[in-house]
């Protein structure tokens, strides 16, 4: 298992991160020119199960009771406002995944698909912040057949539409609509030659086409 941190100072440093904080900025906002914004974030995830393509549910490792898929990976987010009304994000994942199976433990450690993306200031209606956010997910040259991959290997393009309102002083909400193409670019990932079945860890290289996805969300911070 991976290490955590321990509860008392994961409080400690959320509670100094609140106390920093000047002022919030999210997908509904743009930056300033000129100024910046970073968040370095841990993210955690394990599964026990998975969906098949027809939609059903099965174990995540044939065999295997219990948990076998675990992510523990560190995000590296930034913004920086080029000219008003107009910023450029950036997302950087460090992705530690590991699979268990009946007989092998399977690692990987390595960057994930990298986010580049802008955001661009719409007219406000009603006092409400709108802006609309274009997105692309690029791999970074990792080899996608290996199991796990730190990602599908293909370039994903996003746009959504984010409306956002402050709640005073102290709290905002925000929510957003959009669409996700999954293209079947996989020129920026890598395949590796082996057979399926007798080398570990290597699957065939289908390159699937992956369906789009209509996204929304909502946050309240």
């Amino acid at each position: 298992m991976s290490p955590q941190l321990p509860t008392p100072l994961l409080a400690v440093l959320l509670l100094t991160a609140l106390a920093l904080a000047r002022e919030a900025k999210a997908q509904a906002w743009t930056q300033p020119p000129g100024h910046a914004f970073l968040k370095l974030a841990y993210g955690a995830s394990t599964a026990a199960q998975q969906y098949t393509f027809d939609g059903r549910r099965k174990p995540y490792a044939d065999d295997v009771v219990g948990p076998a898929y675990f992510d523990r990976s560190l995000y590296l987010y930034g913004e920086l406002g080029l000219v008003d009304g107009l910023t450029l994000s950036a997302s950087v994942p460090y992705k530690r995944v590991t699979v268990n199976d009946t007989t092998f433990r399977y690692d990987t450690a390595a960057l994930g698909d990298v986010e580049a993306g802008l955001r661009v200031r719409l007219p406000s209606l009603w006092g409400v912040n709108l802006a609309s956010n274009l997105r692309a997910a690029l791999p970074t040259g990792y080899v996608r057949n290996l199991v796990p991959a730190p990602g599908a290997g293909q370039v994903d393009l996003t746009a959504t539409v984010d409306a956002g309102r402050g709640l005073g002083s102290w709290a905002y909400v925000q929510g957003g609509v959009g669409y996700r193409m999954r293209t079947g670019i996989y020129g920026l990932s890598t395949a590796q030659a082996c057979q399926a079945g007798q080398d570990r860890g290597c699957g065939i290289d289908v390159q699937p086409d992956l369906g789009d996805e209509v996204r929304g969300r909502l946050e309240i911070g």
